[in-house]
């Protein structure tokens, strides 16, 4: 009995090698490579800024594409990108946005709820 099971384990290993390299996530150095580079010419291009790196992103399958997505600080600035390639990893499409910080926006903005004048103008420094 003891011989008939031994084959059962290695085939089970073998089974799962195999398929464990099945995923549509591409872990080649030239695909990450092309995806830090496409969004680091196209934040240049809209954000005069080279702020991705290979570690700031992560791969995940949609349909037959497979996306890099990247997260990063430049400055006072966040910066996402997405890169989109096709299954045989050719780059369909890039997109870099900057990120709006949330101080920047008056309506979130607790500087607002300080004294009004301070809002209006230079205030007078001679009285009349």
């Amino acid at each position: 009995m003891r011989e008939t099971l031994a084959p059962f384990p290695i085939a089970l290993l073998f089974a799962a090698l195999l398929f464990s390299g099945c995923t549509r996530e591409p872990s080649t150095a030239p695909a990450l490579r092309m995806a830090v580079l496409r969004s680091n010419e196209e934040a240049k291009r809209l954000y005069h800024n080279e702020p991705f790196k290979e570690e700031h992103g992560h791969w995940r399958a949609e349909g037959q594409q497979s996306i890099w997505e990247a997260l990063t600080s430049s400055g006072a600035n966040d910066m996402l990108a997405k890169v989109t390639f096709d299954e045989k990893l050719h780059v369909v499409r890039v997109d870099v946005q900057m990120l709006a910080l949330r101080g920047l926006d008056p309506s979130t903005n607790p500087d607002h709820l300080l004294d009004p004048d301070m809002h209006r103008g230079i205030p007078e420094v001679m009285p009349k």
